[in-house]
């Protein structure tokens, strides 16, 4: 489990700087991520599937918090044209990270 969550993290950021670098084309990295069940196969026990879902629910919980709050500023505050074109990137991104650095730390302290 540490090593798949250490390889999303490392996804997400060389998914953030490819999509900071070469914008649209930079998503291709982001592929990686959606590859992990197929790179780290083993049978999770109970335990496991619990702290999977929990995971989950927590980094999702954290996105909405974020999106509200974006949208919110969108009001306010013009993102600019590479934002608004590459917003997904840095949405999958973020998520790949989220979700590798909270399963770190949910596995660290349960």
């Amino acid at each position: 489990m540490n090593k798949t969550y250490s390889f999303l993290t490392i996804v997400g950021v060389i998914g953030l700087i490819c999509v900071s670098i070469f914008g649209i084309k930079g998503m291709y990295s982001l592929n990686l991520g959606f590859l992990t069940p197929f790179i780290f196969k083993h049978q999770a026990d109970e335990r496991e599937k619990l702290l999977i879902n929990k995971n989950y629910s927590q980094v999702f919980m954290f996105i909405f918090v974020i999106f509200i709050n974006l949208y919110i500023i969108s009001n306010f505050v013009e993102f600019g044209a590479f934002l608004l074109r590459n917003w997904l990137g840095f949405f999958v991104s973020s998520l790949f990270i989220l979700l590798g650095l909270n399963g770190l730390r949910l596995l660290k302290n349960e």
